[in-house]
């Protein structure tokens, strides 16, 4: 199991260089302006994936998700990013479905989603996040 992580580790980093350099050259502005669902759907994943975290945790799972709507290798909306094949366990599972019908967001996990479509972003170019063990260590994820 341990060689399958770092297996994944070294193929997302070799990825995440490769969309570096893809964004390097590509070097256009993006501008994105979220949907009114945007705000409850990213505030949801967060609270799916980083309920128990620090509030930097937090806004840091949104940033990825921001940083994924601006990359050219993933879909352009909050809800394409949230709902692309295999990416959020929470969407796959059917977990971010139920926590958006009962209504059960809490305020820190909008306000982290407020916050990171507003651009606040504790993570550069973070486009992935894990329990591995490289990158930027925010809580009890990894950010790469």
């Amino acid at each position: 199991e341990k060689q399958l992580e770092i297996q994944k580790a070294k193929e997302d980093a070799a990825r995440m260089a490769e969309i570096k350099r893809q964004e390097a050259e590509n070097n256009g502005e993006f501008s994105y302006v979220p949907s009114d669902s945007d705000l409850y759907l990213l505030g949801a994943i967060i609270q799916c994936e980083a309920d128990g975290e620090p509030y930097e945790g937090k806004l840091a799972v949104g940033s990825v998700v921001m940083n994924r709507v601006r990359s050219s290798y993933f879909p352009n909306t909050v809800s394409g990013v949230i709902y692309q094949s295999g990416q959020f366990g929470p969407a796959i599972t059917g977990k971010l479905d139920a926590v958006l019908a009962d209504g059960r967001t809490t305020a820190s996990c909008y306000q982290a989603a407020a916050d990171a479509l507003a651009g606040s972003n504790p993570i550069g170019e973070a486009l992935y996040f894990g329990n591995g063990d490289y990158g930027q260590l925010i809580g009890n994820h990894w950010f790469h």
